[in-house]
């Protein structure tokens, strides 16, 4: 299989994913961003805005507005790091919590819509090959990696 049509795959995946995502995550009564917002602070709470940032793929601007709206819906809050007192750290509140169960039951619902077909053996084989390809992605980042993307 050539490389171009794996890419055409994870392509039309991932923007087919995203569109289910949206519309789970707007019955839910967020946006996509605020969704995946919400579900790195439940996976990393207590974070910090940079930690949330690095996590969810969202500059620095776009997570600190994200996350003054869902602060103002009640869904998150922020205090005082008691080791840094210049830091916030941000965790749920229970509306949060309650969302955040909502969305991780749409990623469960597109995970059984991506395997309802495959026998045990074909997701253990498909495993390991995902495994492969983020271990080669692992150690290009921490080799080159970091250096070559920066140039670019």
């Amino acid at each position: 299989m050539e490389v171009d049509i794996i890419q055409d795959y994870s392509t039309m995946i991932e923007k087919i994913k995203r569109r289910f995502l949206y519309t789970r995550f707007k019955a839910c009564g967020v946006s996509f961003s605020e969704g995946i917002i919400l579900l790195v602070i439940d996976y990393s709470s207590p974070s910090n805005q940079d930690t949330i940032s690095a996590l969810s793929g969202s500059d620095k601007f776009q997570t600190a507005r994200i996350l003054n709206s869902l602060e103002e819906r009640g869904l998150i809050c922020r205090g005082v790091n008691p080791s840094n007192k210049r830091e916030k750290l941000v965790c749920l509140q229970e509306e949060g919590e309650k969302v955040t169960r909502l969305l991780k039951a749409a990623m469960e619902e597109w995970e059984a819509v991506c395997f309802m077909n495959f026998s045990e053996e074909e997701i253990e084989n498909l495993e390991r090959i995902l495994k492969k390809v983020a271990d080669n992605v692992k150690m290009f980042e921490e080799t080159s990696g970091k250096e070559r993307i920066q140039e670019l």
